[in-house]
C-alpha cells in the first residue's frame, strides 16, 4: 500500500494453512518485504492446540525458506482453547513460537477466562493479548465496559495488547 494512509495497513493477515496459496499470488519486491501476521487455529483442548500449533510452525517455516526476504513474517495470533489454568499452554505454545521467531498474541474469551490469560501472560512474559472487537454477528463486539477491563488489566500486567476487528475466519 502507497499513500499518506499506507501505515493503517501496516500487516497483511494469513492463517497458516493458506500459506501455500499465499505464496502462489503476491509478487516479489525485495525493496519492500511483505510484512505478514499469521493467524493460527485453535483447538478445543491443549492436545489439540498444540497438535495445530505445531503442524502451522512447520507451515511458516516452508514458507519462509520458499520466500526469504521477500517476506517479513514474525507475528503470529490465536485463539486459545477454554482452559481452567492457560498456565501450562501459554508457556509451551511461547516457547515454540518464541523459538520460531513469531511473536505471540493470545485471544481469549471475555466472558470466561480472559483475566486469567492475561494474569499467565504477565507472569510468563514475551508474549501479548489479542481483543477481539468484532465480527459477523453483533454478540462478537465488547461493550465499552469489557474494553476497558481489558485495557486496565493489560497495563497492570504488562501485558503487550493489540486488537481486530474479527472480520476474518
Amino acid at each position: 500500500a502507497t499513500g499518506p494512509q499506507s501505515w493503517i495497513l501496516n500487516r497483511f493477515l494469513c492463517p497458516a494453512t493458506r500459506l501455500a496459496e499465499l505464496g502462489q499470488l503476491f509478487q516479489v519486491d525485495l525493496e519492500k518485504p511483505l510484512p505478514l501476521t499469521i493467524i493460527g487455529q485453535s483447538g478445543s483442548t491443549y492436545d489439540e492446540y498444540l497438535h495445530n500449533l505445531e503442524k502451522e510452525i512447520e507451515l511458516i517455516s516452508d514458507f519462509r525458506q520458499t520466500h526469504g526476504p521477500a517476506i517479513s513474517l514474525d507475528s503470529f495470533d490465536s485463539k486459545l482453547p477454554p482452559l481452567s489454568n492457560p498456565n501450562p499452554l501459554l508457556e509451551k505454545a511461547g516457547t515454540l513460537l518464541n523459538e520460531a521467531k513469531l511473536a505471540p498474541f493470545f485471544e481469549a474469551s471475555l466472558e470466561h477466562d480472559w483475566p486469567a490469560v492475561v494474569e499467565s501472560l504477565g507472569q510468563i512474559g514475551g508474549m501479548g493479548f489479542k481483543l477481539r472487537c468484532g465480527g459477523e454477528y453483533a454478540g462478537a463486539f465488547p461493550s465499552a465496559k469489557q474494553v476497558a477491563e481489558v485495557l486496565v488489566a493489560c497495563r497492570q500486567a504488562n501485558v503487550p495488547l493489540k486488537f481486530t476487528a474479527g472480520l476474518h475466519q
